[in-house]
Order: C-alpha cells, then sequence, then structure tokens
C-alpha cells in the first residue's frame, strides 16, 4: 500500500503549493468559493504541513466565518448562494462546516473549531436524534429533513471534540433510522422528514441521487454508505457498544451487494475508508479486500498534476474531491497496517 501513501503525498504537494502566502488558493476560478478548501486543512494536517495548514485556516477566519460560527463563501448573495456555487454544498448546509471544524480542531485551532461547533450543533434535532440538512433546528419548517450523511458527519465531528454524549446521541438515532428502513435488501433509504420522523420513500424526481441508495443501480452515491460505516466504527471504539460496529458492518455487507460499478467510481471513497476500518476490527478478508481494491482504483484516477478525476468534475470540485481522495488514502494504509 505504500503508492497509497505516494499518491496522497503528490495531492498534499500539489495543494499546498496551490496556496498563496495569504493562505488563498492561487486559482481565481476557485480561490472565492469554499468547495474548494474545506476539506484540505485536514489533508494539510495530516501530511505535515501545519505553516500552510495555519495559513488557509487563518483565510478562512478572515474571509469566510461568520460571527454566528458559520462559514459563507458569499455573504453579500441572497439565500444559498451564499454558501457555495456546488448545489449540495449549499444543500447540505452544514457539510462544509464540519470539515473545516475538524481540521481547525486538529490543529488546535480553537478560535475557529468552538464556535464553529457550537454552529453546527444547532442542526441536530433532539427528538428524531439525527441532523437537519438544509437549516438549524430552530428555523425547521414541514419540509425540512434530516439525513444519514449530514447525522454521521456531526457525529464524527462530536468525537473529535470530545462530545461523547452527542456522537452517541447521533449513533442512536442513526441506529433506530436503520431498523425502520422498509426495504433495505435493495436500497438504503437516506432521509426522513423532520417533523414526522416518517422515512421519505418518494423524492422530489430531481433529488433522487440524495435521497436512496440503489443495490442494483449504477454509479449511486456511494459515500452516504461509507460515512455511516466510518462513524459507526470510530463510536464503537469510543463505546465498546456492538450495535454499532454490526451496524457498520451491515452498511458495507450491503455495499458488497451493490451494481459493480461501486468498484470503479470515485464517490465511493467513503467506502474504502469505512471497509479499513471495519477489517481491522473484525480481521475479515472481505473487508480488508474491499478496502484496498477500492483505494487502487483511487490510485489510478489520479492525473499528472496529482489531481483526482480530473476529467469528471468540476473545479472546485477538482479541488474538494482531491484534498477528500488525499484523506483517505494516507489514512487507510494506518489502518490496515495494524491487521496482524
Amino acid at each position: 500500500m505504500e503508492q497509497f501513501l505516494a499518491s496522497s503525498e503528490r495531492a498534499a504537494t500539489l495543494l499546498a503549493g496551490c496556496l498563496g502566502k495569504n493562505g488563498v488558493l492561487r486559482d481565481p476560478e476557485v480561490a472565492k468559493d469554499m468547495c474548494a478548501q474545506n476539506k484540505l486543512p485536514v489533508l494539510l494536517a495530516v501530511s505535515g504541513r501545519t505553516v500552510e495548514a495555519h495559513r488557509l485556516l487563518d483565510r478562512i477566519k478572515r474571509d469566510f466565518m461568520q460571527e454566528n460560527g458559520d462559514f459563507l463563501s458569499f455573504p453579500d448573495k441572497e439565500g444559498r448562494d451564499r454558501k457555495s456555487g456546488s448545489f449540495p454544498m449549499s444543500h447540505f448546509w452544514s457539510y462544509m462546516n464540519v470539515w473545516i471544524t475538524i481540521g481547525a480542531q486538529k490543529m488546535e485551532r480553537f478560535d475557529i473549531s468552538y464556535p464553529a461547533y457550537a454552529y453546527c450543533k444547532r442542526f441536530y434535532h433532539p427528538e428524531r436524534q439525527m441532523v437537519c440538512v438544509t437549516e438549524p433546528f430552530a428555523e425547521a419548517t414541514a419540509e425540512t429533513t434530516v439525513d444519514m450523511l449530514s447525522t454521521a458527519h456531526l457525529g464524527k465531528l462530536a468525537l473529535v471534540m470530545a462530545d461523547l454524549d452527542m456522537a452517541k446521541n447521533c449513533g442512536e438515532g442513526l441506529l433506530k433510522f436503520m431498523s425502520a428502513q422498509p426495504r433495505n435488501d435493495v436500497e438504503i433509504l437516506l432521509r426522513a422528514n423532520a417533523t414526522s420522523g416518517e422515512i421519505i420513500t418518494d423524492p422530489p424526481n430531481d433529488m433522487q441521487p440524495f435521497y436512496s441508495v440503489k443495490r442494483d443501480s449504477p454509479k449511486q452515491l456511494y459515500f452516504f454508505l461509507g460515512y455511516h460505516g466510518i462513524f459507526m466504527i470510530k463510536l464503537f471504539k469510543a463505546t465498546k457498544d456492538e450495535r454499532f460496529l454490526n451496524s457498520a458492518k451491515e452498511i458495507l455487507d450491503f455495499a458488497l451487494t451493490c451494481h459493480e460499478s461501486m468498484c470503479t467510481f470515485s464517490y465511493s471513497h467513503k467506502v474504502a475508508m469505512a471497509a479499513a476500518l471495519v477489517a481491522v476490527e473484525t480481521k475479515e478478508a472481505k473487508y480488508r479486500r474491499l478496502a484496498i481494491g477500492l483505494g487502487e482504483y483511487l490510485v489510478s484516477i489520479q492525473d499528472n498534476e496529482g489531481f483526482y478525476g480530473s476529467k469528471d468534475f468540476q473545479p472546485i470540485d477538482k479541488y474538494d474531491q482531491t484534498a477528500e481522495i488525499g484523506i483517505w488514502l494516507r489514512e487507510i494504509p494506518g489502518e490496515l497496517g495494524r491487521i496482524i
């Protein structure tokens, strides 16, 4: 797995070199949008580039951070356009916030991480024990949804912040949500109505990829499955509660039955990380092989510059996905190396 580390190092070197001394990305096409840089503090931190990480965090605090702890790319715009030019990033409102907060906490930038975490917690729905997707709980409407990704993401951040109570609440909410799945042999439904708690089985036509992962359909957004696995196995490590380990295994076992495109799709990256984590705990070869196979595919889509999947992504997504894949390719070998 040396190629995983070498590939991650190439990505980190590339992206660190894209930063100016003021922490601003030199590419003017992406410099103003948080989508291109929300995960980069984590990659810089885990790759040992602390100077660049601090410069970027200084820039994020200076240009994007709001008084309430939120982060906005374009605060002078209206509505969801304030968040990002990327539709998914502006729809899943707290998603980039959590990545930035994790990076800030890793760098002990408590001036950022503490107020940012306080804002992220506002999305937690105490009755559902899940996280609102599009607005804080206090601003929820009859149309507000809670979902697996936002809940696992906040739960993982809670572990980073040593807030075990919040992490366990998110874990319990996800266990209840998964137990209510009506047809988990053929698809995993991803959202519930925040008011009623009912799992949504009939999503808006233009939003279907964000509402379910279908077993037999190609190129689903498998990262929804992967992040659930990542959070659940990390919560198991913190609590030793076997229910969380079993939930991580179950989601990966579903992934293993999915369409063959899952193995050659860049958005399976979180599945690779989840599989590595579960392999360490279970010593089961199927999870180790899944992590390695997906990792090898991710290495194969790195271009000569160091970006991953650059032909398939818009510019801001190219930076975003390169930072994330670089993170997972650095962490996967560290986990699998623990298997004796």
